[in-house]
């Protein structure tokens, strides 16, 4: 084995992505690539068939290299379910139960058994951040369903999670909404701003207001969609203030915890976005915290 040779193949398995990365030492990425085989793309259970075809020349030049996936792929409908792991929870607990399907080991997700909530995916990508780190932090993960997150010395203790992206979806492609807004339309600013202000201080009353003001010819499409993304963050946050307050870190893709940043520091919250890659840091820890690297 050479210093450029990987130690692990990590993969974020979703359920309708498939990110794939070869991990070297110290956990760097030294080759990456995406392909179509989420979840919703594999035909007839054929898991095993679809990683040949993702990642086979891998496969091939490494034969004894350890797989690692979190996401979707351990899910009751995934390759092979890896039971929730019960809040709080470390890299040690993950790390413990891992489930293993055709040489493949997959993260388990997490559950808080009180509220109920689970997630699952998410969980590597927070250790990703906060492993090593022994001081207590919030963090959000904004997406279809967005998580909020309490960690402390590099522990999950809590996490909640709200719907927000979906219900953004259904509004701006299903509702009545659907007709005044351009939901694909590039971020206008100043709506966005408008509506987190609008949805943090009245909740979401002023949602049919978007229907009115297109209407009237007041606003277009792509000012409308901005405002209604800005109305539902803002309430989303107003929800999460009063149990959830401090400085949060937003872990995600640029453009979506770029709207999250803005929108917590409009409503008076100290926040930052995490380090691209928090899925490969998280990855190549647990596989430490389970023993599955080799030097």
């Amino acid at each position: 084995m050479t210093s450029s040779d990987p130690l692990l193949l990590g993969i974020d398995w979703g359920t309708t992505s498939w990110r794939g990365y070869l991990i070297g030492a110290a956990g760097q990425v030294l080759e990456r690539r995406e392909a179509d085989c989420g979840l919703t793309a594999i035909k007839d259970r054929d898991f095993a068939g679809a990683l040949q075809a993702a990642c086979g020349d891998w496969l091939a030049a490494w034969p004894g290299l350890p797989r690692l996936a979190c996401g979707m792929v351990g899910s009751r409908d995934g390759w092979r379910e890896a039971p929730y792991v019960s809040c709080p929870a470390d890299l040690d607990s993950l790390g413990a139960g891992l489930v293993v399907v055709d040489g493949l080991h997959i993260v388990p997700g997490l559950v808080q058994p009180a509220r109920p909530d689970v997630l699952r995916g998410e969980e590597t990508q927070i250790l990703g951040v906060v492993a090593g780190d022994d001081s207590e932090r919030l963090l959000l993960l904004p997406g279809t369903h967005a998580k909020w997150v309490r960690v402390k010395g590099g522990r999950v203790e809590d996490f909640a999670t709200a719907m927000t992206g979906e219900i953004y979806g259904l509004l701006a492609r299903q509702s009545i909404l659907s007709r005044t807004t351009a939901p694909d339309a590039p971020l206008d600013a100043t709506a966005f701003a408008e509506g987190v202000a609008a949805g943090h201080d009245r909740g979401l009353v002023d949602l049919f207001g978007i229907r009115a003001l297109g209407l009237l010819g007041r606003t277009g499409p792509a000012a409308l969609a901005a405002r209604l993304s800005g109305i539902l963050i803002g309430a989303e946050i107003a929800a999460f203030g009063e149990d959830w307050p401090g400085a949060v870190t937003v872990i995600g893709g640029a453009g979506l915890s770029h709207r999250y940043v803005t929108a917590l520091a409009l409503c008076g919250r100290a926040a930052d976005a995490a380090p691209d890659d928090a899925v490969v840091t998280g990855l190549w820890r647990i596989a430490g915290s389970a023993g599955l690297l080799k030097e």
